[in-house]
């Protein structure tokens, strides 16, 4: 503007009038950061050549304003703030991984369980170190976050965990800040042990800590996650056949009472395909993974048929290592919960998901009836509301012959609009959530030594036959039975 141009004038024009605006300039230039606590001092040369950065601390100056605020997160020395003396500066940052299952069996709770169950974790770890103050852990420490393998917080909200979903290995982390002089490794012990006495005292879900270790703090146990494990208990009556199924299991394979049997290891054939039936039907909803250059030019010379596919990859993973890349990833719209409505479009990114495994893991009898179950185990990189209860439906009319036998590749087409059908709730849980294998020794061991284990009271296999026996205790009630077998005989009459 015209003002500009007349300064620049009188500059030129003047140059000891120059110098005494810059130094009148430099001599108002220091500032105070009210956040990074720490002095910027300017110099009042000239040319303004020398810049000093000195720490409110303890009045050490630096040469850059990176290294002053490396120095700050490390700076030992107490602040004030307003007066009043705020959080020592010297708290050190701790990240501890637990792991954990829960169950609920009511139906008043106005959040997911998965929900809950975090943050009755996070106020049992306030308490437990409450309780330890007498020794000078709870009086200065700070919860800095939180992060859960089955809440969706930085992912879309149409990846969060459905209601009536329990959890046998489930992980959070939580991010604190305390002096290093009151804790340690050996709080561990302490810490899983007085968390799991407070929130045995809670009514409407029933959590049990696995294991406590310390974790990195760049660790992160939602966007690390590499793959979600949960598996279904399928009762062997809704399928085809299924009550011979059931008799020939019991009398046949049946070693002892609670004993899992794995379907591939029968001893006896079985009187009925449906089993053959529905593992080929929950097979053809997995993801094909989809050949590199190398395997395509060896199969070329070795096996051609095995280039051409029939089904259109329409999107392949990234980002994944290992046996886990290359893997197709289907539009899994029509098996999404109809309240996300929009969200569960094939336009939505999060609707693509791949589904690394579908299988009969194992073979198990319910204790408290002649109740046959066959555990269904899904592998993905996530899964939306209602999407596995809906594979599993769909599995078991497939199963029945009501469904062709390739629905699920028609369904996953996006330009397909299907209906699908929804298998009863109350038998889907979270088996495991899995990470990389760095990650997952730090997690699980506590170190890189897998030698030296973390502070664990319960073990996860302790932990799924604990949630069997509940999700068997569930199912067996009256109420329940009577619901399940009405949904049986819909299915059969409306398909």
């Amino acid at each position: 503007t015209l003002r500009t141009r007349e300064f620049r004038h009188s500059f030129r024009s003047n140059p000891q009038q120059k110098l005494l605006w810059l130094q009148k300039l430099s001599s108002s230039t220091t500032t105070t950061s009210t956040i990074l606590h720490a002095t910027t001092e300017t110099s009042t040369l000239t040319q303004l050549e020398s810049v000093i950065h000195k720490c409110d601390f303890c009045a050490e100056e630096f040469a850059s304003r990176n290294a002053l605020f490396r120095h700050i997160s490390q700076c030992t020395n107490e602040m004030k703030e307003n007066g009043e003396l705020g959080i020592a500066a010297n708290l050190r940052r701790y990240t501890l991984g637990f792991r954990f299952a829960y169950f609920s069996n009511s139906s008043d709770l106005p959040k997911p369980e998965a929900k809950v169950a975090g943050e009755e974790i996070q106020n049992a770890f306030k308490e437990a170190m409450r309780q330890r103050s007498s020794k000078n852990i709870g009086a200065n420490i700070e919860i800095l976050s939180c992060t859960q393998a089955t809440i969706a917080k930085q992912r879309h909200r149409s990846l969060s965990q459905e209601f009536g979903c329990s959890a046998v290995n489930d992980v959070i982390t939580i991010r604190f800040a305390c002096s290093p002089s009151s804790f340690g490794e050996k709080e561990y012990a302490y810490l899983l042990k007085e968390m799991n006495i407070i929130l045995k005292k809670i009514d409407m879900i029933n959590i049990q800590l696995i294991n406590v270790s310390s974790t990195l703090s760049k660790f992160h146990a939602e966007n690390s996650c590499t793959q979600f494990v949960y598996k279904y208990m399928l009762p062997l009556k809704w399928i085809k056949d299924g009550k011979e199924l059931e008799r020939w299991w019991l009398f046949s394979e049946n070693k002892d009472v609670g004993e899992a049997e794995h379907p591939g290891t029968f001893q006896s054939q079985p009187p009925s395909t449906s089993l053959k039936t529905l593992s080929k039907a929950l097979k053809s909803a997995e993801s094909i993974t989809v050949p590199n250059r190398r395997v395509r030019k060896r199969l070329l010379h070795s096996r051609p048929d095995k280039i051409s596919s029939d089904r259109k990859i329409e999107k392949t993973a990234t980002r994944r290592l290992g046996t886990l890349s290359n893997k197709e990833r289907r539009a899994w719209h029509n098996f999404a919960d109809p309240a996300l409505q929009g969200d569960a479009s094939p336009n939505q990114e999060p609707v693509w998901k791949v589904l690394d495994r579908a299988r009969l893991s194992q073979i198990i009898k319910n204790p408290l009836s002649n109740e046959v179950v066959a555990v269904i185990e899904f592998r993905g990189d996530g899964f939306m509301p209602q999407q596995i209860r809906r594979i599993v439906g769909v599995a078991v009319a497939i199963t029945n012959g009501l469904l062709p036998s390739n629905f699920f590749e028609v369904a996953t087409k996006p330009q397909n609009a299907l209906g699908t059908i929804l298998a009863p709730g109350g038998r889907l849980y979270l088996s495991d959530a899995k990470y990389h294998y760095d990650q997952s020794i730090k997690l699980f061991y506590g170190s890189e030594d897998t030698s030296k284990r973390d502070v664990q009271e319960f073990s996860v296999e302790e932990n799924e036959i604990w949630l069997q026996n509940q999700i068997f205790l569930e199912t067996s009630k009256a109420k329940l039975v009577h619901l399940e077998d009405k949904w049986l005989k819909e299915m059969n009459e409306i398909i």
